[in-house]
């Protein structure tokens, strides 16, 4: 499903790095704090505690109503009209994580209704067959749902993922005002107690690459024009102290090679 910068096509391979540094007999918690549509988070369900939480309080309440049951598909056709309505409502509220999202041009949160070139496929059906599989991972009692900011988290001895917004990239309107310095400075207190991965183009000197792929990104619904860009993820120099840097990158791209 389309997500502003969601992991939907790389996030099978980010989970396998994740469990290559920290499976579930390592770690026991795994918490997602920029959960966003779950691209990585569904292949993460199989900790003793799986926390998906996101700023977004529209996206969270989404996935709270699939989680509990009470998720309800907006009309077979999603007019302009309907796209606007569901804009004005109160947030939170499911149907505006799920049409100002996954109904919007390239994922961004209510930037006009995606139409695709191709008439035969539809951005709502897709978001709904893929709510379908997510649905009985998110049912699981070991995964929890929250809306907050990550800050507020307090983690210890967990395996960490965050897919934070991307420095000088289009972000929704909770995000414009990210505190990168603040981020990292964060992101330094949490690989104290705990193994965190931080997907980004770029950080700070005391970050080391462990994983880059370079990755077309879409440019959304209404172009087929992509931007080739790299993807990596950035872990602390204190916690690569920690492992056999070779051997693991070696791990990662044997594991990778067989998917």
């Amino acid at each position: 499903m389309k997500y502003l910068g969601g992991k939907h096509r790389l996030g099978k391979k980010i989970a396998v790095i994740l469990n290559i540094l920290c499976d579930n007999t390592k770690c026991k918690t795994y918490l997602e704090p920029f959960c966003g549509a779950l691209g990585v988070f569904r292949h993460m369900t199989h900790y003793k505690k799986s926390i998906a939480s996101d700023l977004h309080p529209d996206i969270i309440a989404l996935w709270k109503s699939v989680k509990n049951g009470t998720f309800k598909p907006p009309p077979r056709k999603i007019t302009d009209r309907y796209y606007n309505k569901v804009k004005n409502m109160n947030s939170p509220h499911f149907l505006k994580g799920f049409v100002g999202f996954l109904c919007s041009w390239n994922g961004m949160y209510f930037a006009g209704l995606a139409k695709y070139k191709d008439t035969d496929r539809d951005p709502r059906k897709e978001a709904i067959n893929d709510i379908k599989k997510i649905k009985p991972l998110l049912q699981k009692s070991s995964v929890k749902i929250y809306n907050k900011s990550y800050d507020k988290h307090k983690p210890k001895n967990a395996l960490i993922y965050c897919d934070p917004p991307y420095k000088n990239t289009i972000g929704y309107e909770n995000s414009k005002q990210f505190d990168h310095a603040h981020f990292w400075d964060v992101i330094r207190k949490w690989s104290e107690n705990n193994v965190v991965l931080v997907s980004e183009e770029r950080a700070p000197k005391d970050f080391r690459v462990i994983w880059k792929q370079e990755y077309a990104r879409g440019a959304g619904f209404k172009s087929s024009k992509t931007k080739v860009v790299q993807e990596k993820l950035f872990i602390h120099k204190s916690l690569i102290e920690k492992y056999d840097l070779k051997m693991v990158k070696k791990q990662i791209k044997e594991s990778l090679n067989a998917l």
